[in-house]
């Protein structure tokens, strides 16, 4: 009997110790530096048992010859909340979230030195720029009604992360750093691929852009807009690409049927393996510069469908 007792006692302390211990920390209308308990309602600086709501501008700086790293368990920016990383601002800093990522204000980082490790669902609605983002997690969603910029976005997620909006890349290379790379589910949604002007590389024969996806998609039918963007995976389901500037695509191994609408520009830079052409609307037209003969290292590839010769030209 007093085993149980005991027991009891124990899971009563525990259960008041979690509840001690874990706490909503919002941010002080003045905001400030993360460490500074002034920042804080409260004056108390959370912890990584805390969830985590921003509602003014704080700064997360770094700290020398070392990491710094802010811990929370949720993380809720709110309209008018900001999350800084200045420039100057010396060692890396970011921010460890073990839980979820809502963002409806900014996450910005002016010192390329600025990452954010996320394990939960991700919302983003506004600007969401850190220099590189690893997501982790166990059946985790994403929504982005803004753009995602930073240098890359990493999905380790351990199953298919599932997109519940349609997902929005800038800038970004959308890859995996663990093998083996896990997918993302489009669920039905669309992708949007959004990059500023891409670059020729003379020496190796190679288009580099700024905005690039190399993950594996699953889906029934989406959308893929490439503008100035790299697309590159395994793709099971139907895609229909539409590129107004122009779109590369780069080793695609395709389950399913590819549209390529009308008018899109679409060139690629690499092998195309399995790709069943369901239709290609209209004409596929090919970079203008510098990438529009066999001296840099393009050649032809032709497509036969229902008896027509299409093109596309491959730059290698």
């Amino acid at each position: 009997m007093w085993k149980q007792v005991l027991f009891f006692i124990v899971c009563l302390l525990y259960a008041n110790y979690s509840l001690v211990m874990s706490s909503t920390i919002r941010s002080a209308p003045a905001g400030g530096n993360w460490g500074d308990k002034s920042t804080w309602i409260g004056n108390i600086v959370p912890t990584a048992n805390d969830d985590v709501i921003i509602s003014s501008t704080i700064y997360c700086p770094g700290q020398s010859y070392s990491t710094k790293t802010y811990g929370m368990q949720n993380l809720t920016i709110e309209a008018n909340g900001k999350i800084i990383r200045l420039e100057n601002s010396s060692g890396l800093s970011s921010l460890a979230i073990d839980g979820n990522l809502i963002n409806y204000g900014e996450i910005v980082d002016y010192d390329s030195y600025f990452d954010i490790n996320v394990t939960g669902n991700i919302q983003n609605y506004n600007v969401l720029s850190p220099r590189y983002i690893y997501w982790t997690g166990d059946n985790v969603t994403l929504i982005t009604e803004g753009y995602i910029e930073c240098n890359a976005f990493y999905i380790n997620t351990s199953n298919p992360a599932i997109a519940i909006s349609d997902i929005k890349f800038k800038n970004t290379i959308v890859a995996s750093s663990s093998s083996p790379r896990q997918n993302l589910n489009l669920n039905g949604y669309d992708l949007y691929l959004l990059g500023d002007e891409p670059t020729y590389d003379g020496y190796y024969n190679k288009i580099n852009t700024k905005n690039e996806f190399r993950n594996d998609i699953v889906t029934t039918h989406s959308n893929i807009y490439i503008e100035k963007s790299a697309f590159s995976g395994t793709v099971a389901g139907d895609l229909t690409l539409h590129s107004s500037s122009y779109g590369v695509l780069d080793q695609i191994d395709m389950t399913g049927n590819l549209t390529i609408a009308d008018n899109s520009i679409i060139s690629a830079r690499s092998y195309l393996v399995n790709l069943n052409i369901l239709e290609i609307r209209n004409r596929i037209e090919t970079f203008e510069i510098p990438f529009n003969d066999v001296s840099h290292g393009a050649y032809i590839v032709e497509i036969i469908i229902n008896g027509k010769t299409k093109s596309i030209r491959v730059i290698k």
